[in-house]
């Protein structure tokens, strides 16, 4: 599942959320596609103007190209 922030009180931001479980599969979903299913999600994110990803952390030993982990919690976020 994937959800859009919306810009709040006229401020210029847009964040993209991949849910992690039990709210629902949305991130085990993307780390686990393919690239390409991957840069189709990135694409998506472009195209809605979005300026921050956060989803939990991936089940991969490094952390991909592009993503921080946020400091004391299991998610990451790309900016």
């Amino acid at each position: 599942m994937i959800a859009a922030c919306s810009p709040i009180a006229k401020s210029a931001w847009r964040c993209i959320i991949l849910f992690p479980a039990p709210l629902g599969h949305g991130s085990k979903e993307f780390w686990d596609s393919s690239a390409q299913v991957q840069q189709q999600v990135y694409d998506l994110f472009a195209r809605a103007h979005a300026k921050l990803a956060v989803t939990s952390y991936p089940s991969t030993p490094s952390m991909p190209n592009g993503w921080e982990q946020m400091a004391g919690t299991s998610y990451c976020m790309l900016a």
